[in-house]
């Protein structure tokens, strides 16, 4: 594997607006994801409709368990068939510090 294509599955995070993400986690997709705090802690949604609304999961403080990628998929309305796209999600918020660990 040359060195330019292991940089091109490095994750890369940019803030397009405030609160506003562009997640590209190394598997040749992109995220789009919003993440706003509230009062009982941070909203995190994927934008995967157009880039303009998606499922959205509350997560309470930093979760000191680990969130469980069924239950998350569950909460999500995420097929079985995008567990990589529900995975790259997750990684996101383990990279963001939204929570520690999923399992």
């Amino acid at each position: 594997m040359t060195a330019e294509s292991q940089e091109k599955r490095q994750p890369r995070l940019e803030e397009k607006e405030e609160g506003l993400y562009d997640w590209q986690p190394g598997n040749g997709c992109r995220y789009y994801i919003a993440v706003t705090q509230t009062g009982r802690g941070k909203l995190v949604t994927w934008l995967r409709h157009q880039d303009i609304g998606g499922p959205s999961f509350l997560v309470i403080d930093v979760a000191e368990e680990a969130i469980g990628a069924g239950y998350f998929m569950e909460k999500m309305r995420i097929e079985e068939r995008h567990t990589d796209d529900a995975t790259a999600v997750l990684d996101f918020m383990v990279h963001m510090g939204i929570t520690k660990r999923y399992c």
